[in-house]
This record gives structure tokens, C-alpha cells and sequence, in this order.
């Protein structure tokens, strides 16, 4: 009830997410999560994740690497249920509870102007605090078997004696192992502690990138089919009539001048709210793609990054330029 709810404590909101995961059983994915934003954590929130960097330095380090192999495995509710130091609170309105629910619980006797209060006492999507609570319970069920985090690379894990290093994003592992007992060993250490582990022995797909695989060749091709169309079609963007090589504007230079002329100033007239919110949204669609499998996008994204609030036609038409690049 919301008298329950303890002076200091201010209940946050209840949000449900709709996402598509591909490499899930089940991709159709709707979450209940919490809004963190309203939970006032005293304690360390920061969780050490590997960035995709680390992760591409590890597939190259696989293919370099003689007799080693990769495998990807996905944690089920590796966020949820983990001990909490103390409990935090949510309220969810009454309307958007089935039916069914409302009655298996009796919650029309909790219900307070509308809202059903909830007490989280193990953690939850959402939380500021679930991220880091979820590493150290990781890291207290691995240290036993001898698997610790390295020190000066966040989320890249090793073994004390076994030929075998993972990185973890979230709840992602990417495992480079040489003889797969080591990986076995692993694997079934996490399907003993964990709800359901999720193995793919192909290692075709990590965090919605597609990767390929000869490790006779000593070959990794990383990609993310489908993408770009994606994002072309979802901001209406045509095919060009004729292809684009450069994804940035080219400042020509003057031959046959010892000082070249500065770049002349942007005089064009300003983007409204409704544009500049338009390239926001396409630089933030961009940018995992650049980060991940195309570098060549990250210097145009990172220009325009700068002017999406203040941009002009200029800016607009670079927006174009690096689009039909991408297409």
C-alpha cells in the first residue's frame, strides 16, 4: 500500500518496452522496467561492460590466435533477481494490469488513487543499481573456478590457468577458447547458476552484429545485414541516381597557392526543431553501425553530431551526402 512506502523513498514509474531481438527463441520481446531516473541510489551504479572495440580486438585475437575457436552465449534474465541491499519502490497503474492478474492478487485492496504500489527487493530492468549488482554476483559465482575481471580492460574476463577469455556485454558473453572442455567448463558453471543459457557454437550473431567465420583462413567478417535499409526506409530516404564514394563534404584544394583559404563560413539559413530533431535521430541510428562495422561513417556522423541543434541547410545537405553514401 502506498502508506508502506517508507519516508525517502519516491516511488518511480513502471515503463513496458516492445523490442525485436533476433537471436532470441522468442524475438517478439515486451519488458516491464523501472524508471531509474527517479531511483536515488547512494551506492557505485557504474558496471564494467566491454566496448565493441574490446570485442573486435577479441575476434581478431581469436583468428590470430592458433587453435582457438569462439562461441557466443546469451544469459536469460541475467539482470533480474539478483540481491538487492535494499528495496526500492515502483507504482504501476491499476488499468494497465490484466484482469486476471487484478484478481490472482486481490490488488484492487492495494490500490491507491488509481496506482498499485510495488516493492522491488531483487533487481529489475531499469534500476540504476542492477548493472553492477548483477557483475559482482558474476563475479562472486566465477572466482571460485578461477575466472577474474582483467583490471585495465572493463568487461574482458580471464582464467588463472585455462586458455580461455570472454567479454561480456549486458548479458552477451563472446568466449574465445582453445579446446572446447574450456568452454564446457564455463558454459556449465553459468547453466548451473543461471535460469536458462542460450549457446550458439557458430558464434553468428553478437549484439546484432553478424559474424562470419574461417578460422582455417584466418578470416572474421563482421556486418549488419539489412540495417541500412532500414534506416533509409524509416526516414524516407530515396535510393541516389547516381552512387556517393565520400561519405563527408570535400573541401577541394587550391593547387598552385602556398596557403590554402579556410573553409568559407556557413551563412545558410537555420533548421527548425522538427529537422534538427530529424538528423539527432538519424546520427543516433548511425552511429552503432559506424562504431561497429563501418568506421568510415564515424567522421561525418561526428561533424554533424556537433550541429544537430543548431543546424543549417549546410547541414541538411551533408545529412544527404552521408545517406547516399550508406545506400
Amino acid at each position: 500500500h502506498r502508506n508502506d512506502v517508507p519516508a525517502g523513498k519516491t516511488p518511480t514509474y513502471a515503463r513496458f518496452v516492445c523490442t525485436v531481438r533476433p537471436q532470441k527463441a522468442d524475438p517478439n520481446r515486451v519488458r516491464l522496467t523501472v524508471g531509474g531516473n527517479l531511483i536515488n541510489y547512494p551506492g557505485n551504479t557504474s558496471s564494467p561492460t566491454a566496448d565493441i572495440l574490446t570485442i573486435k580486438v577479441l575476434f581478431n585475437d581469436t583468428i590470430s590466435t592458433p587453435g582457438a575457436k569462439m562461441v557466443f552465449a546469451d544469459v536469460k534474465n541475467f539482470y533480474l533477481a539478483t540481491p538487492m541491499d535494499e528495496p526500492e519502490y515502483m507504482r504501476i497503474r491499476i488499468e494497465d494490469i490484466p484482469q486476471e492478474i487484478i484478481d490472482e492478487y486481490n490488488l484492487r485492496e492495494f490500490e491507491h488513487n488509481g496506482w498499485v504500489y510495488l516493492r522491488i527487493q531483487k533487481g529489475m530492468y531499469g534500476l540504476p543499481q542492477a548493472g553492477i549488482l548483477a557483475n559482482k554476483l558474476l563475479e562472486k559465482r566465477l572466482a571460485p573456478h578461477g575466472y577474474y575481471q582483467c583490471r585495465h580492460t572493463p568487461g574482458l574476463w580471464r582464467h588463472i590457468s585455462r586458455p580461455i577469455k570472454f567479454g561480456l556485454v549486458v548479458d552477451d558473453f563472446a568466449i574465445q577458447y582453445v579446446g572446447k572442455e574450456h568452454a564446457l567448463h564455463l558454459l556449465s558453471i553459468l547453466q548451473r547458476d543461471y535460469e536458462a543459457v542460450s549457446i550458439d557454437w557458430d558464434a553468428g550473431l553478437f549484439c546484432g552484429v553478424t559474424v562470419k567465420w574461417d578460422y582455417e583462413k584466418g578470416t572474421c567478417t563482421i556486418s549488419m545485414p539489412g540495417y541500412i535499409a532500414e534506416v533509409l526506409i524509416k526516414f524516407g530516404h530515396p535510393l541516389p541516381k547516381r552512387p556517393q564514394h565520400s561519405p563527408h563534404r570535400h573541401n577541394p584544394p587550391q593547387y598552385g597557392r602556398k596557403v590554402q583559404a579556410p573553409e568559407p563560413l556557413d551563412f545558410t539559413a537555420a533548421l527548425n526543431k522538427i529537422e534538427n530533431d530529424r538528423i539527432r535521430q538519424i546520427v543516433g541510428s548511425l552511429l552503432w553501425p559506424g562504431r561497429a562495422v563501418d568506421s568510415t561513417l564515424l567522421v561525418p556522423l561526428s561533424n554533424l553530431a556537433t550541429q544537430q541543434g543548431k543546424g543549417t541547410e549546410l547541414t541538411a545537405r551533408d545529412m544527404i551526402q552521408l545517406l547516399d553514401y550508406c545506400a
